[in-house]
């Protein structure tokens, strides 16, 4: 009984380390699995449902030199449109939403057609590539080239 006592006594110590745990080891997987953004290309895509996994891994099999990874995101992952949100390279959106998202824009967006469309869900509407304003690749071409693959893919 005297164990119990001093276990609960001390609860709330474990409860502060096992957060702080959680947190240090949630940065380090962040640190581990993740880039500087010079070395990968972000598509956002604006849909209920996106297969970010299986859109990125496919768009990986010829990544452009350089690069480590391309990181496929709903628009949802970006929380209230943060920073992060505003430099991507790559946006996909559904054609009812490009004119309040058009400040993220550079140029005219291509309708997609095809493969690009089997990866997330259209509910019947057309989609749009277009390329962030603030991409770091839009000068060295590289987004222009996985845009080209997303257009493309069959």
């Amino acid at each position: 009984m005297k164990f119990l006592r001093n276990v609960l006594s001390r609860l709330w110590l474990y409860l502060v380390w096992l957060v702080i745990s959680v947190m240090i080891w949630g940065q380090v997987y962040s640190v581990i699995t993740d880039t500087t953004p010079d070395k990968k290309i972000s598509v956002y895509v604006e849909s209920p449902e996106v297969m970010s996994t299986e859109f990125s891994a496919e768009l990986e099999k010829t990544l452009p030199e350089g690069l480590r990874f391309i990181k496929v995101r709903p628009f949802t992952y970006a929380m209230f449109y943060d920073e992060t949100f505003f430099k991507a390279d790559i946006y996909i959106v559904p054609e009812s939403e490009i004119e309040e998202l058009s400040d993220a824009f550079t140029g005219e967006g291509a309708e997609l057609s095809g493969g690009a469309l089997a990866y997330f869900e259209t509910n019947g509407e057309a989609y749009y590539l277009f390329y962030g304003k603030d991409s770091q690749h839009l000068s060295d071409g590289k987004a222009a080239e996985v845009g080209e693959r997303i257009l493309n893919m069959r």
